[in-house]
């Protein structure tokens, strides 16, 4: 079988890293950067940021990320939940992971801290080595300023009706079929809130992102064989979290529920949804 690279498509692709060079930003006032690291070997690792699946390591080889979190901040208290098994036929964890959320050190061209909210490190000497699974949450409050407006817009849910989950499952169809049939407008569409706060979140033009994103779809409807998995709405699995204001759409068995494949490489999309004055929208 021929090996696909494998794409997470989320707007930080879509607008490029963060300008981190303060010589670089032009006119541009640098806002501040905020990072999950995570260094990980030998391991199956989920790093969850207030119940977001943000990094997910299945493979077990080495793997080095910094990405960026600024949207994922809340204001008050936050938490960061790392689960780690063992690799396919190993009684144990014989590997080892480091996870930080951290402040930018803006002197730096590259994700450096300046100040760390919150860390895991495996193994340390307060748990067994080698253990046959690991869960750690830590709960940091984060008092800076936040620049977004989805927690002063969303909703506070208390559940999801069926009416509202036939809703999401439309957005997510409309999304999944505006990619396959080129109609790279309607994707971006889809998304112009996502695409605001991001804008918000790095301080850069929203225009020049739009822009940007479309281009990024036309790059990805060009691909050659695209294809996309089929879902039906009994398939999805919608999951609170962000003290009930953001529903992660996923499939039954935790796999991302848009995913896309071209001859080359595979491609996944995260499905992040909140209701913002009374309409359901990709916020994330």
């Amino acid at each position: 079988m021929k090996f696909k690279y494998r794409l997470m498509l989320v707007l930080a692709i879509f607008i490029g890293w963060p300008i981190l060079n303060p010589m670089a930003a032009e006119e541009h006032i640098l806002p501040d950067y905020y990072f999950l690291s995570v260094e990980a070997v030998n391991i199956h690792a989920t790093v969850t940021l207030n119940g977001a699946p943000l990094v997910v390591h299945k493979d077990g080889t080495g793997l080095t990320v910094d990405k960026p979190v600024t949207t994922w901040l809340m204001p008050g208290k936050n938490k960061l939940e790392v689960n780690l098994n063992p690799l396919p036929n190993e009684p144990r964890i014989r590997g080892s992971i480091k996870v930080s959320i951290f402040l930018h050190d803006p002197s730096s061209d590259s994700p450096t801290p300046s100040k760390v909210y919150a860390d895991v490190l495996y193994p340390t000497g307060d748990v067994d080595e080698n253990s046959a699974a690991f869960s750690k949450k830590v709960e940091f409050n984060f008092t800076d300023e936040v620049i977004t407006n989805l927690w002063r817009d969303a909703k506070t849910l208390t559940g999801i009706s069926d009416g509202d989950k036939k809703i999401i499952f439309d957005i997510v169809e409309n999304l999944r079929n505006s990619l396959l049939s080129k109609d790279t407008s309607e994707a971006t569409n889809l998304q112009i809130y996502k695409i605001q706060e991001d804008a918000l979140a790095e301080n850069k033009d929203f225009k020049k992102i739009i822009s940007v994103t479309n281009s990024t779809y036309q790059w990805l409807s060009q691909q050659k064989g695209l294809t996309s998995n089929t879902v039906s709405l009994e398939d999805i699995r919608l999951k609170l979290l962000a003290d009930n204001k953001v529903v992660y759409v996923s499939k039954a068995n935790g796999d991302n529920v848009l995913q896309l494949e071209s001859d080359d490489l595979f491609f996944e999309i995260p499905i992040y949804m909140a209701k913002i004055n009374g309409e359901w929208k990709l916020v994330r």
